[in-house]
């Protein structure tokens, strides 16, 4: 997903920039919400050495992240049905303990690859640089 938006502040390498907040904002969860809850903030490298003031297009997310991350968490949930399914054949017992420790493990695997690998390569990023008309017109 990309968002229009507008440097507020420059601070070293980094540019805080501020953008309109949308009903998909809420879903994202990566930018903050500003007080009014009107707007989104988020910080971004500043690779295209913009100043306070000036219009942007950043990148927030790709979609193939984000595809990876439901593949993922599926396997988790199959290796859940999986110890239930086999555990079932042994006994009503075994398949209640083979369908939580499926889950256990498929969640040991999930969740470390999903917050250190995914999540690590989705940072935002800026585009490119918009002129002020583009961006008026896109953030009503």
């Amino acid at each position: 997903m990309t968002e229009c938006g507008r440097v507020a502040s420059v601070n070293g390498e980094n540019a805080k920039v501020v953008f309109k907040r949308r009903a998909e904002c809420d879903k994202c969860r990566m930018c903050v919400a500003s007080k009014d809850g009107k707007h989104s903030e988020i910080t971004v490298a500043n690779t295209l050495n913009l100043c306070e003031g000036d219009c942007v297009t950043v990148e927030v997310y790709k979609r193939k992240i984000q595809v990876l991350t439901v593949v993922l968490y599926i396997f988790a949930f199959a290796l859940t049905a999986l110890g239930a399914g086999v555990g079932s054949i042994m006994s009503k017992g075994a398949s209640a303990i083979l369908g939580v420790a499926g889950f256990v493990i498929g969640m040991a695997f999930a969740v470390p690859i999903d917050v250190c690998v995914l999540r690590k390569k989705q940072k935002p990023k800026m585009i490119r640089e918009r002129a002020e008309s583009e961006y008026i017109v896109n953030s009503k």
